[in-house]
């Protein structure tokens, strides 16, 4: 009965995790971009995927995401296989990401980026949207509305009539992160949301990280070249080094790890 009751008490505070990344390899011809790479992504944290250039980092995105398909290994989330799913059907599934390089339709407005954004829409049947326009209508209102608040929740609602090829780089990633919002997503995958971003705009795109992460639960992963910011905002950080995982664990063991300071830090120097 106390072994029992000790095993209990054990596995509380322990979290599942949300996505898991299962000895993964992808090649392109001769180059072994991702070489047998294993990772899991706690429920509701804030993850950094760190690593010197070349280690892999974004085509694990992009096989994570569906972008590329793997050469062999499996990415699990929600404890369901999703390898080889094309990224629309995974970012329906709850799992999203942005870009490098924003890809908002700049000849839109900012709202209309928003509102092309939802999933399962009405009016995408051709039937419905001829014979049941109540429900598209009352459907767009309610979109209209999510995106209102998306829109002030990223100081943006200023902007929504603005064309979006016409905002600051910074903007377009906040607007990325919006448009990704409203798929009401479980997972977002981060890449490279502070470059090119001034100062000022950097720091609101952290506050919105922090609160979306707090506030609705979503979890992030995130790749980030500047490791201030990367021990300060995330829980758990992932290093990969020429295509594999070197080590994973809280921003205070990743710092002391020899093999991080050789591998991503220069030894130390």
């Amino acid at each position: 009965m106390q072994t029992e009751q000790t095993e209990s008490e054990a596995s509380e505070g322990v979290t599942e995790p949300i996505l898991a990344v299962e000895e993964v390899t992808k090649t392109f011809g001769e180059l072994l971009a991702v070489d047998n790479c294993s990772f899991e992504i706690e429920d509701g944290s804030i993850t950094g995927l760190i690593g010197p250039n070349g280690a892999g980092k974004s085509t694990m995105f992009n096989v994570i995401s569906g972008f590329y398909q793997p050469d062999s290994g499996t990415v699990r989330f929600n404890d369901e296989d999703i390898t080889g799913l094309p990224p629309n059907e995974i970012a329906h599934k709850g799992l999203v990401r942005t870009f490098q390089i924003t890809r908002d339709l700049t000849e839109m407005t900012v709202m209309e980026n928003m509102m092309l954004t939802p999933k399962n829409q009405t009016g995408e049947s051709m039937f419905r949207a001829v014979f049941d326009r109540g429900t598209i209508d009352r459907e767009n209102d309610a979109i209209a509305e999510r995106a209102d608040e998306l829109l002030e929740l990223f100081q943006l609602d200023h902007l929504r009539d603005e064309f979006s090829g016409n905002l600051s780089g910074g903007q377009r990633k906040l607007l990325e992160m919006a448009r990704m919002l409203m798929l009401e997503p479980d997972v977002m995958l981060l890449d490279e949301p502070m470059a090119g971003v001034n100062p000022t705009l950097e720091n609101d795109i952290v506050e919105r990280i922090e609160a979306l992460n707090r506030e609705e639960d979503v979890t992030f992963m995130i790749v980030e070249h500047d490791m201030g910011l990367v021990m300060d905002l995330c829980d758990r950080i992932v290093v990969m080094n020429e295509g594999t995982d070197l080590a994973a664990g809280p921003p205070s063991t990743i710092q002391n790890d020899e093999r991080v300071l050789e591998a991503y830090l220069g030894g130390g120097s």
